[in-house]
Formats: C-alpha cells, structure tokens, sequence
C-alpha cells in the first residue's frame, strides 16, 4: 500500500495497516503528515510561505513549485482548502504508527515544506521502519520522477 502526501489518506492507510497488517506486507508513506509544532493554519502557511534556501519566499525556486500551479488552478480554491485543512485536523501518524506491523517506509522529499526530514526520520522509527530521504525532489515528488518511484516499489515489494 502506498499514499502520497495528502493527510487524511495516509491516516486512513495507515488505520488499515494497524488493523489489518496480515493483509498489509508493506505500508509507503510519501511526505505523509505535517510536523507537530505546525499543525495549525497560520503556522503551517507561515511554514509553507518563508523564504527557503534564499528562495525569495513561496518557493519560487523550488523544484516542482511552479509546475504544480496548473494543478491548484483545476482543484480550485475550494479543495485546496480542504485539502489544507485535512493536514492539521488528520489524525496523528505518530499515535497509530507503532501498532502498525507491517513493514513501513518514509519517503520525505528534500523541498517539502509541510513536514521535516527530521520529523519523517522520526515517524520511520516509531514504526520500526526505514526513513528514504530524496534529495532534490520538490514536495510534488513523485510527480516528474514516475521511473523513480516505480524503482522504490519495486525494491519494496521484493
């Protein structure tokens, strides 16, 4: 089972990994959740908004920033507030990632802005499982780099 990014699907996987890891083998989580310290809204847009590695703010620099604006413009205001609001309110990865016995990787994305390398390192041993950094992937990450992430499920599923 793998999910990328968006909060309330990795909660949801990861509730099912934790109730029913004898049909789970192995559980991907890509980017999954927020840090702790900014799961509320003006500290998570202040995260999101501050200028990173001299990027001038937003992450105009940043791999995949630009690329993902057609991709907010088609989900619309509506869902990327829901979206953002799913970040904080989902429940927290690190209270059910030790029930999870399955085997469980963290994928953290180096220019993901919402949740730390340190944070992901964190959640990968709690749950007694691997933490995969990508350097150089924008927070999008797989998107752009299909061939990659085919490549870590494959070495997963062996």
């Amino acid at each position: 089972m793998a999910v990328r990014s968006y909060a309330k699907p990795a909660a949801d996987a990861l509730r099912i990994a934790a109730a029913q890891s004898d049909l789970v083998r192995s559980l991907l989580l890509v980017s999954p959740t927020v840090d702790p310290c900014n799961r509320d809204q003006l500290t998570l847009l202040r995260v999101w908004a501050a200028p990173k590695d001299g990027d001038g703010g937003g992450g105009d620099e940043e791999p995949g920033f630009l690329a993902s604006i057609p991709d907010w413009a088609h989900a619309g205001l509506w869902r990327i507030v829901r979206g953002w609001k799913s970040a904080i309110a989902a429940l927290p990865l690190e209270e059910i990632l030790p029930q999870v016995r399955s085997h469980v990787t963290i994928i953290h994305s180096e220019h993901d802005r919402l949740g730390s390398a340190q944070w992901a390192a964190e959640l990968a041993r709690l749950a007694g499982g691997r933490f995969l950094q990508m350097n150089g992937a924008s927070y999008s990450w797989p998107v752009g780099d299909e061939s990659g992430f085919a490549k870590i499920i494959e070495d997963l599923t062996r």
